[in-house]
């Protein structure tokens, strides 16, 4: 990661100390304040009826999620799939 961001670059030492600290994201099961505004900032900026934030750590969880949510919401239970899409 050095290579990245430079050797102990006092600012980004300071940043991610700061936010290991603060705990921004454990996983969805787990909130933070960080965590807390941000969804309040988005979901201030969303259409009304909109008023929703869920947020989760990989792209797998969030297409898990979607289909659950799909499922619960039209009461089907069946889903296509497309192989090497």
């Amino acid at each position: 990661m050095s290579c990245l961001i430079g050797h102990e670059n006092p600012e980004i030492v300071k940043v991610i100390s700061d936010h290991a600290r603060n705990l921004d994201h454990l996983f969805s099961g787990m909130t933070s304040p960080p965590v807390v505004r941000l969804a309040e900032r988005l979901i201030s900026l969303l259409p009304q009826g909109l008023d929703k934030a869920f947020f989760l750590s990989t792209g797998a969880e969030s297409n898990e999620a979607a289909i659950k949510m799909a499922k619960v919401y039209t009461g089907k239970f069946e889903i296509v799939g497309l192989g090497a899409s």
